[in-house]
């Protein structure tokens, strides 16, 4: 069949084809790659439905860094062009492989985004320059950001982090989804970025109550926190009890965060609604995850009480005195190691 005759048959036709020929064709090279980078590309491969639910889904990464000095933003790894340029249907003709990548881009709406700075001496040679969004697809974007191995998510601020996400992606990203790895003692700067606030805001951090809101018609599982009032969660009055407090407290400092990307995102990201956090604390090798979705209404940020899950206590560097870890907050890490997490 030759190419030009392939491009007329049917859309829905053309996917089955290019399914039923991927599903062959992967376990050809998968064998090639390194044993992450594989098993996320077989995932897309089969596609995210069909992974067993006990099993996390791993999306393709974008492996991107900037200059030291920031002026320059490139690609370095494209899982996604990985897979599409493996396919033997995509080297056919043009066409064939517009239609291989087409098929790509509706099959995978989550990239993982792995951002670096560059060394001061490390060449900045590697890659591709991005003068334009490399995906327009994906409407969900995952940041990793982490203290271990190669310490992706280094953002000095929302704006940093929007920007980012906007040069490779563009403007039509609807969620975020913060996958971050910690060890439990790294405070909410090195988690996040500093806080905006002076050291009197930082400490009235530690004494935040939540608001009560006195109405039986309130779903008693949604909390919120607004814009004008960032350090409170509002919460049911019937719902609220004295042991949930320190889990109420962790929740208004990530908010707090949310609501900072969400101001930082409004001219650059105008169709963002969501923030995943996916958070995983590390002591002595025991993990314990921080997980919710806030989303967007008006000014107001929602949480649903019932999926959020508390794992440890993170507080800000002035909260407790003097910090116990050095500006990068890695003396621990490196004199004891961590796990690879590329």
């Amino acid at each position: 069949m030759s190419a030009t005759t392939f491009t007329q048959l049917p859309r829905e036709l053309r996917d089955m084809i290019w399914s039923e020929a991927a599903a062959i064709q992967y376990q050809l090279y998968l064998a090639e790659l390194a044993a992450s980078s594989a098993d996320r590309v077989r995932e897309a491969f089969i596609g995210y439905d069909n992974v067993p639910p006990d099993v996390r889904r791993q999306p393709l990464r974008v492996y991107v860094r900037e200059s030291h000095q920031k002026d320059k933003l490139r690609v370095v790894v494209n899982e996604f062009q990985i897979l599409v340029n493996r396919l033997p249907m995509a080297t056919v003709c043009f066409e064939a492989r517009s239609q291989a990548a087409q098929y790509c881009r509706d099959q995978i709406k989550t990239m993982n985004l792995f951002y670096a700075i560059d060394a001061p001496d490390a060449p900045s040679s590697v890659g591709y320059d991005i003068l334009e969004p490399v995906f327009v697809k994906p409407t969900t974007v995952m940041v990793t950001k982490s203290d271990y191995h190669v310490k992706p998510g280094c953002f000095d601020s929302p704006e940093h982090l929007v920007d980012v996400v906007n040069r490779v992606f563009g403007s039509g990203v609807e969620q975020i989804n913060l996958d971050f790895l910690f060890h439990s003692h790294n405070t909410f700067e090195h988690i996040y970025w500093t806080h905006p606030g002076s050291l009197v805001d930082i400490l009235e951090l530690h004494s935040i109550e939540p608001i009560e809101i006195d109405d039986p018609s309130h779903d008693q599982s949604l909390v919120f926190m607004t814009t004008e009032q960032r350090k409170s969660v509002h919460v049911s009055k019937n719902s609220q009890a004295p042991f949930e407090y320190y889990k109420l407290r962790q929740l208004t400092y990530h908010l707090q965060k949310c609501h900072e990307i969400m101001d930082a995102a409004k001219h650059k990201l105008l169709r963002l609604q969501r923030i995943e956090l996916d958070m995983s604390s590390v002591s002595w090798n025991n993990y314990t995850r921080t997980c919710f979705q806030a989303i967007k209404k008006g000014s107001v940020l929602w949480v649903n009480w019932r999926d959020y899950q508390f794992g440890s206590n993170h507080s800000f560097a002035n909260l407790h005195g003097s910090k116990r870890w050095d500006e990068s907050g890695t003396a621990w890490i490196n004199r004891f190691g961590g796990p690879e997490n590329t």
